[in-house]
């Protein structure tokens, strides 16, 4: 699902010229989806290494998307 608003977003951007832009999507999801993943990671009982990566790749993820909206 997240994947598909993603894309529906940045298609009804590219369209219209209006909504967020595809760059601040993408970090947006990213950060969402390394979340989901880390979450999930622990539910199955993955190493403890899997989650933190995923945690690491989304505090990655949410700084890119905090540094685009600085810039504003």
């Amino acid at each position: 699902m997240l994947v598909l608003e993603s894309a529906g977003v940045i298609v009804f951007h590219q369209r219209t010229g209006r909504g967020p832009a595809p760059s601040r999507v993408l970090s947006n999801a990213a950060a969402g989806g390394t979340l989901l993943l880390a979450l999930r990671a622990a539910l199955v009982g993955q190493g403890w290494l899997w989650i933190a990566a995923w945690l690491l790749a989304a505090l990655f993820a949410h700084v890119t998307d905090l540094a685009l909206r600085w810039r504003d």
